[in-house]
């Protein structure tokens, strides 16, 4: 449900279905740069996107190699 209301919210393009996220680094100041994301994509190919707002849900084991510069809560 959750990705049903986000997709409705925000459209197809926001979400990377079948992606695996590498990396997630803030750019610019705190909260005002945006963020870095890469990712491989379903074709295996890597793409660098920016981004105002990430969600990202992950074990804290998988997440401390993904998210980069951003403080632990």
């Amino acid at each position: 449900k959750l990705v049903e209301n986000l997709r409705a919210m925000n459209g197809d393009h926001t979400l990377r279905a079948g992606a695996m996220t590498l990396r997630v680094e803030p750019r610019g100041g705190h909260g005002s740069g945006g963020v870095e994301v890469i990712y491989e994509d379903k074709n295996k190919n890597i793409r660098t996107i920016m981004a105002k707002k990430v969600i990202f849900a992950a074990p804290k084991f998988v997440a401390k190699y993904i998210l980069k510069g951003i403080p632990q809560a």
